[in-house]
């Protein structure tokens, strides 16, 4: 499971058969049975765990669950980057939290270590920095029960919180294109 800033736009309701399906792993995770469900990379056709994103996968969508500062992401929606996606794995890395004995250090300080790596890595990736892109950054780190599971990922996403906007092919070099 991975924590992510909440968005500032509401979003489309995720359809129920999805919720029910998201509920049930999430009730699986929770429960001590877990850890092999984290070893499998594919649920089903199109979904993918987050802890087995790889830069150039191509999302369509995460299924979340809000609380008052983070949504936490567990699954995600992937499809060919020659289709219709909104958002874009462009950067991933377990070498944010390296060292002897790190302790997890909290998930403000997870995900500010992580945001600021990804914040390095967007405008290799774009060619324009973040603070004048008019695209938006997700960033995943682990939570504290998936740090005890062995996950040190660290996954950064590029995209647009306008859920109308999508995009075929890479956002690499994307600086200056009109993006619709």
């Amino acid at each position: 499971m991975r924590r992510a800033p909440l968005p500032g736009q509401t979003r489309t309701p995720v359809p129920t058969g999805v919720k029910i399906a998201a509920l049930s792993i999430a009730v699986l995770l929770f429960s001590g049975i877990g850890f092999a469900f984290m070893q499998v990379q594919e649920f089903f056709d199109g979904t993918k765990l987050v802890s087995n994103l790889e830069e150039g996968d191509c999302l369509t969508d995460f299924f979340d669950a809000r609380n008052d500062e983070f949504i936490d992401v567990f699954l995600v929606e992937v499809t060919e980057c020659e289709n219709p996606h909104a958002m874009e794995v462009f950067a991933d890395t377990d070498q944010v939290f390296v060292g002897e004995g790190f302790a997890y250090p909290g998930v403000d300080a997870a995900f500010d270590m992580g945001y600021e790596w990804c914040y390095r890595q967007f405008e290799v990736f774009v060619g324009e920095s973040y603070d004048t892109s008019p695209l938006e950054m997700w960033t995943f780190v682990p939570n504290g029960q998936s740090w005890n599971q062995g996950d040190r990922k660290v996954s950064c996403i590029v995209g647009s919180f306008d859920e109308m906007t999508l995009v075929t092919g890479t956002l690499r070099n994307s600086a200056g294109r009109t993006i619709t």
